[in-house]
């Protein structure tokens, strides 16, 4: 089997969420997205809402900042 990253699920979490929307994504998408099962997916994050604030953490806030400091 293959190692799972959390940036894969954080990938897998933006894309789905960029293409359907926060509130109609299920944990069920996301997992499917990235290839694995929705179990791997609670293994890294606790709910829906733990992982899309774990995907703002890790990366919008980044490149809002960097944003600010080209500004």
């Amino acid at each position: 089997p293959r190692k799972v990253q959390q940036a894969d699920l954080l990938d897998a979490a933006m894309e789905t969420f960029t293409v359907k929307g926060f509130a109609p994504t299920r944990m069920e998408d996301i997992a499917e997205r990235a290839g694995v099962s929705k179990g791997t997916l609670y293994l890294y994050f606790p709910s829906k809402e733990a992982m899309f604030e774990a995907l703002v953490r890790d990366r919008l806030v980044p490149n809002i900042a960097a944003a600010e400091a080209l500004l």
